[in-house]
């Protein structure tokens, strides 16, 4: 079994194989050697969105089959732990959030301007640089800037640098 599945991943296109993709990613977690597992389901909004009056049926059947095998797991005897992420929260059907299926919520945030300091040194760390970056101003001018977004920099100043035909990124890269 793959220990991190994406909610896109799950999706087909064919009536019932979606909810077919999901009973087996539970039945290999339920099945395993020693009882106890942890289903990671990236981006779940893709599969567990809410739902409303004006909601096509084929919509609902993902989600209404992930309830259905969350709520078997106590009857399994078995130690599942299902941890979800999603970058839209607000999103999600309340019937997947309430209390007994997900106990906890744990948000985080954006990085503060240390943070992101921190995560533009360890991005570029990969990158031929020729002179002393300045890291200190381009984190304090990324404020609500994600982890993705300031990584995506080098590759921006890598790409500015192959195009002047240098083999390094320059301080002027990152304008």
């Amino acid at each position: 079994m793959r220990p991190l599945t994406s909610g896109p991943e799950i999706i087909s296109k064919r009536l019932g194989d979606t909810e077919g993709n999901l009973r087996k990613i539970v039945e290999a977690a339920t099945n395993s050697e020693s009882g106890r597992a942890i289903i990671f389901f990236d981006e779940i909004d893709s599969i567990a969105e809410k739902q409303s009056s004006e909601s096509h049926e084929a919509s609902k059947r993902p989600v209404a089959q992930l309830l259905t095998l969350m709520d078997g797991f106590d009857n399994k005897g078995k130690s599942v732990i299902v941890i979800t992420a999603t970058n839209r929260a607000d999103s999600l059907d309340p019937a997947l959030t309430r209390p007994g299926r997900f106990d906890w919520e744990i948000e985080f945030g954006l990085p503060s301007r240390s943070d992101r300091f921190e995560i533009l040194k360890v991005a570029g760390a990969r990158v031929k640089t020729g002179a002393d970056l300045p890291l200190e101003d381009v984190a304090a001018l990324t404020e609500n800037w994600s982890s993705a977004e300031l990584s995506f920099i080098w590759t921006e100043a890598a790409l500015l640098a192959i195009g002047d035909g240098r083999e390094e990124v320059a301080p002027e890269d990152f304008v």
